[in-house]
């Protein structure tokens, strides 16, 4: 009796043991993972993970963490076999989702992503990514509406915005969408403050002043822009508009040939024709004219207008 019961003991002790030590390499491969993606090796901490998920495929956490390191390495198609495992562990964690939306994003799978971010959001409604990330998505496919009501939130609740990105993206909402000049400049100018260097943000700071008539203060943010990029056709022209504006017609030609021998673009041609008609060059505005017109261009008839009044 005695020494069957020592036997069940000892097989117990050796089960659990056996299962104690499975457990805490589990746990060790993925502590290991956690280091390594602290420090950015993201290779490593998938290994690491994929090891404790070898040891334990329930380890929801492990298989979470594989799914990051997956987006992260831009192993999209990988990311969404373990990221949907997780759900399926873990369906009320909002990061799971959080990521599936990226990863859905990445893959093209755009209503996917949608649908992902605003579980996440449901979720946890402090979850500033997924209002960043859903706000991206809607401004890609040009719904600045949709796209303005997420940033918004993401901006009142996120203390540290590091993306120049984010604020030229609310910047060009309310100046192509919502025609709020001021407003625009207000985003583009916090744009600037994380990446002075922005040609793009430089530009639209230009294009503001111009719409501004303040011509002389967008001649600054121009240079700077083509300081960036010396054959950036819009800022160009937009540096062009400004001597044009300042009568400065023959300095404002000079531009607008220089943005058309880059690109033909139906703006620099319309204002090059203008230039002619402020410098009594019928013949030269002539041709712009054609130009236009070979291209259905809206311009060719504004034009057209202003050479008859020579």
């Amino acid at each position: 009796m005695i020494k069957n019961m020592l036997c069940a003991f000892v097989s117990l002790l050796i089960i659990s043991t056996a299962l104690a030590q499975t457990a805490t390499t589990a746990i060790g491969a993925y502590n290991e993972g956690i280091k390594f993606k602290e420090t950015k090796k993201y290779p490593e901490a998938l290994a690491a993970f994929k090891r404790a998920i070898a040891k334990d495929p329930s380890y929801k956490e492990a298989i979470y963490q594989a799914g990051w390191c997956c987006n992260e390495l831009d192993k999209y198609e990988d990311a969404l076999t373990y990221l949907k495992k997780a759900k399926q562990l873990w369906p009320e964690a909002s990061k799971v989702y959080l990521e599936l939306g990226y990863a859905h994003q990445q893959t093209d799978d755009i209503q996917q992503a949608i649908d992902d971010y605003k579980t996440c959001i449901s979720l946890d409604e402090t979850s500033n990514l997924a209002y960043k990330y859903l706000g991206n998505l809607y401004y890609d496919e040009k719904e600045y509406e949709k796209a303005l009501d997420n940033y918004k939130i993401y901006e009142r609740q996120e203390s540290n915005i590091t993306s120049s990105d984010f604020y030229y993206k609310v910047g060009e909402i309310y100046r192509n969408d919502k025609n709020q000049v001021d407003e625009a400049m207000d985003y583009y100018f916090k744009g600037l403050k994380l990446e002075p260097d922005s040609k793009k943000i430089n530009y639209c700071l230009g294009w503001c002043y111009n719409d501004k008539n303040k011509y002389n203060d967008a001649v600054p943010y121009l240079k700077k822009a083509l300081a960036q990029d010396p054959k950036y056709v819009n800022a160009i022209t937009e540096l062009g508009y400004c001597d044009y504006a300042l009568s400065n017609y023959e300095d404002a030609l000079g531009l607008f040939n220089k943005a058309l021998a880059i690109d033909k673009t139906e703006l620099s041609l319309y204002y090059a024709g203008l230039c002619y008609v402020k410098m009594n060059r019928k013949s030269s505005a002539q041709q712009k004219y054609d130009e236009l017109k070979e291209l259905n261009s809206k311009y060719a008839s504004q034009l057209n207008d202003k050479i008859k009044e020579m």
